[in-house]
Order: C-alpha cells, then structure tokens, then sequence
C-alpha cells in the first residue's frame, strides 16, 4: 500500500469514528437533545438561511412501533438531517448508500425511539409543561435573537409556520426537558469519586517536558558517514562550530554539515521534542544534552559525544514537565486578537481600552481571519492543548480581563479570558454526565421491557 494510500484510509478510518463518536453521543446524551429546543432551530434557518437536504429515500413509511404508535421515516429523517447537515459543514462526507449513512440512520432511528418511549412516560407520569413555562421559553427564545415577540412570530410566519404548531413544539421539547431532569435530576458525585478518577487518569493530565530543537548530526559510523576517520568527524564539527560562532545562520551550517537527512532537510529544527523520543535514534545522551544541559534557551552548545557521534544543539523553545493538581485551571474559553506588528496590537488594545468590544476589535484589526470573523472566538481548549505562550498569559489573567501585548516571536496578541474551569470540575462534570447516561440507559432499558419496541 502506498503511503497516499495509507493516508486516504487512515482519513477514512478517522471519519468514520467521528462518525460513530457523533452518532453514539446522539443516543447516550439524551440531555443534549432536549436542551435542542425545536423552535430555535426554526429561527435560526430564518436568520441564517441554513439550506438541509432532504433525504428523499428515507421518506413516507412505517420504521417501528412502539407499542401502538408509529414511529415514520419523515420523523426519523428530522433528526437524520439536522446531524447530516451539521457534519457536511464541518468537512465530514455523508453519502447516501454508504457506511457513515446507514451508521447515522440508525442512530436517529434509536434517538427517535427513546424519545417516543420518555414521552409516553412523561405522559403517564403527569409531566406536562405549565402555559407560564411555555410562555417563558417564547420570551427567552425571542430574546436570545434579539427580537421582540412579535417580531418572533413574523420571522416564524415567513417560514409558514403557525404560532399553535410552535407552541406545540416548545411544549414537546420541554416535556422532554422535564422527563430527563426527573430521571437524571437526583445523580450526583462526590469527593472520593473525583479523586479516584483523577488517580486512575493521572497520566492523562500530566505532561512530559517538552523542547523545541534545532541540531547539527555528526556520524561517526564511517560506513554512513562517506569513509571519515573519527578524527575527521570531529574536525568537521569542530568547522561547523566556527561557522555558527562566526554568525552563519544554524539553518545554513545544519544544510552543509548535518549528516540526519530527515533533520538536515527541515533546516536542522528537529521541532517540539519529548524526554525519550529521540533515545533510539540517539542514545540517552542525547537526552542528557538537551533536557538537563546548563546552555541557555536560544544558544549554541558545544560538540556534545551522542550515540553514534556527535550533536551540536540549540534549544530555542523549552517547557517544563507538568505534574496536574485537581486544584489547577484545566479549560480555558477565550478571545485572541492576532496582528503582525506591535503598532496593530497597540492600536487594537487602545480601541479596547476606550471601550469597543474585545469582538468588535477583533473582527476590525484581527490578522487571523477565520478567528477574526467570530470575533476573536478560540473556544474551550484544555491547558495541555494550549501553546506555551497563550498558557502563560491565560493561567493569571481573573475572568473578563485584556491581557497585555504578547509575542510568540513572529506575531503579536491579545487574549481575553471568559471562562475558566478547574480540573476537579472538569472531572466531576466528566463523572456526572457519565452517571447521567448510564441512569438515562437504564430507565429507557427498563422502558423498552414494558412497552413493546418493533422495528420494521
């Protein structure tokens, strides 16, 4: 197999489990569902002009039954192109006939299927939404869009729906809510769970040092290296020595005198390296020079004796291992303006200091404009997941506040913290939404050997 080959089916491969990871959440995390609420989806094909394909196959026939209801491929196929759609937009391929299409057929099939079953129940149980609550979801709906009531219920005319079907349907999706919350409501998790999943996780949390290096080979071996002499080698490193302290560029003297072709080709920049990545290449002295040496971040070492020969490093970039406390900030949500200059960032940070918007800013003078469009908007990234640069900054700014201008050595920023989580609530949240969906499981098993499930 070529190595396109192998990388159009690892491509593959990595498609398809998004596609089983998306479809398999769509099952299990009933709570993202019902938080869905069906109106704004409605609203937001008004203000966004979302275009969903409809999948003409699967329309106009009996799927199953549960008990004596009817379960359609018109209903099932509601669902199927919501999550169709949203993974055409991220990229993902969703063909009909092929694999990941049958794989996300079904899931909405199942989806659709415990939904009828909790609403049954919900039902029996006497869970119904109250007028005051459906009026409040209207007038928080209404107001998430910035618009009035009326102003909502023109945008819905414009769609040809009725204000009694939109009702209808804020009242489904809160029932829906409500089932959940009265099954999930009463799960909760405590101290020794946390501690004990952060135990077993450790590893996953913490993190190696990690250098970033760039570095001149010199082989040894005379059947690799063209027939040298040891003397000859050292004298060839000892040349190349001279060049870099006369100012010749690493990259310049790397490409002359470096005998690691795969280094040697990348301008000797080895990139981002690990404690023992290098080792069976190396030797654990080469370890030894990058990771415990006295040379200064940026500067050159001397001709340091490795494994088969002889290294002449620079590291220019060096973090620190990480060892993870449950007290520790772990997701960071954040804007991050980029410009090129330090003039930009000035003039950016100036704009938010006189009270613009960190988004309006960001979409005006941002350099990135993927970034920039949304407003400087860089989601929720974990700590280990960060650069080091934005790391350093976001681990002491407080909620809501600018950073200063920084530098990564190439561009200049400004970063502004919205939310932080530490790494103890990330783990609870982990733990609950797993005990959610296990409860959730369970109360839909137990439903299913009640009511009678068929599928046709």
């Amino acid at each position: 197999m070529s190595k396109k080959q192998k990388a159009r089916k690892q491509a593959e491969l990595a498609q398809k489990k998004r596609i089983h990871q998306r479809s398999h959440a769509r099952i299990s995390d009933y709570e993202t569902r019902v938080k869905m609420i069906g109106v704004v989806l409605a609203v937001a094909v008004v203000l966004v002009a979302v275009v969903v394909t409809v999948w003409g196959s699967y329309r106009g026939s009996v799927l199953a039954y549960v008990g004596t209801e009817t379960i359609t491929r018109d209903q099932v196929n509601q669902l199927f192109t919501q999550q169709a759609s949203s993974l055409q937009q991220q990229g993902m391929e969703i063909t009909e006939g092929s694999q990941e299409y049958q794989m996300l057929w079904d899931s909405s099939l199942e989806a659709t299927i415990q939904e009828r079953l909790a609403l049954k129940e919900a039902d029996r149980l006497g869970i119904i939404p109250t007028a005051i609550q459906i009026q409040e979801e209207v007038t928080r709906t209404a107001s998430q869009y910035q618009m009035t009531e009326d102003q909502f219920k023109e945008a819905l005319a414009q769609q040809n729906m009725t204000w009694e079907s939109v009702l209808q349907d804020i009242a489904v999706q809160l029932q829906r809510q409500q089932i959940y919350e009265n099954v999930t409501g009463t799960v909760t998790v405590n101290e020794e769970e946390i501690q004990t999943a952060f135990e077993e996780q450790k590893l996953s949390y913490d993190a190696p040092a990690q250098a970033s290096v760039r570095f001149i080979f010199l082989n040894n071996v005379a059947t690799l290296n063209g027939g040298r002499t040891e003397e000859q080698t050292l004298a060839r490193g000892e040349e190349a020595l001279a060049k870099l302290k006369a100012g010749t560029s690493f990259a310049d003297v790397a490409t002359q005198y470096s005998d690691d072709i795969s280094s040697r080709d990348k301008l000797g920049d080895l990139g981002t390296i690990t404690p023992s990545s290098q080792v069976g290449k190396f030797g654990e002295a080469f370890d030894q020079a990058v990771f415990t040496s006295t040379v200064p971040l940026n500067q050159v070492s001397g001709l340091v004796p490795i494994k088969n020969g002889f290294g002449i490093f620079q590291v220019y970039s060096q973090i620190p291992s990480y060892t993870a406390q449950l007290g520790d900030r772990w997701n960071f949500t954040f804007q991050q303006i980029t410009t090129d200059t330090p003039s930009q960032a000035q003039a950016a940070l100036d704009l938010v200091n006189t009270g613009t918007t960190f988004a309006d800013v960001a979409m005006i003078t941002s350099t990135d404009t993927v970034t920039g469009a949304t407003g400087g908007e860089m989601g929720t990234v974990n700590r280990k997941s960060l650069k080091d640069w934005q790391l350093k900054v976001l681990d002491h700014l407080a909620l809501g506040e600018v950073s200063p201008i920084v530098s990564d050595g190439s561009q200049f920023y400004l970063l502004k913290l919205n939310e932080v989580q530490k790494l103890q609530e990330f783990i609870q949240t982990t733990i609950l939404e797993k005990k959610k969906s296990e409860t959730w499981s369970a109360f839909i098993e137990g439903l299913k050997a009640k009511i009678k499930v068929t599928t046709v």
